[in-house]
């Protein structure tokens, strides 16, 4: 059960964090709305470097998006891929209620907000925006403050209703 818990982190941790990637790279306005669009060749890449988010690809492309929607739509994908299919049905909404998941999206939305400038620089794959969270993760600094943020009573994940 902790190693389909581990994993189930992993893989619903991905999805929030691709979904962001999606956003932060793919966002436009078009008049009074904000809809993602990959273009045709990115989007290809995408499914062909990380083939496990594909599905999620097709479910966000040229889609309308606000706060709301994409919640909903992370939450209905992440559903529909992993609890059940591919894990048992408590372990998705247990790895989803845990204080380790809320201070992991914490951090992450720390690390792009603190990290704006570079990730706009170009768009950086997928895998690149993982490396690059995940070695500031690994800083004893950043170590130290989520060992704190564990600690705590409650972990507020800082969301703003920011698109980019």
């Amino acid at each position: 059960m902790i190693d389909d818990m581990q994993a189930a982190f992993r893989d619903v941790a991905e999805i929030f964090q691709f979904e962001h990637w999606i956003r932060f790279y793919f966002s436009k306005q078009r008049g009074e709305k904000m809809v993602l669009e990959m273009p045709p060749e990115a989007a290809a890449q995408a499914k062909q470097s990380h083939p496990q988010l594909a599905g999620l690809i097709d479910t966000l492309n040229n889609s309308e998006i606000d706060y709301e929607s994409s919640v909903r739509q992370v939450g209905e994908y992440v559903h529909k891929s992993l609890d059940g299919p591919k894990y048992g049905q408590r372990v998705v909404p247990a790895v989803l209620d845990s204080k380790d998941f809320k201070v992991d999206l914490h951090l992450f939305s720390l690390w792009v907000r603190g990290h704006e400038a570079l990730l706009d620089e170009k768009i950086l794959d997928f895998g690149e925006w993982t490396s690059l969270f995940a070695a500031w993760k690994a800083t004893d600094q950043v170590q130290r403050y989520a060992e704190s943020l564990r600690r705590a009573d409650k972990v507020e994940h800082e969301v703003g209703g920011a698109i980019h």
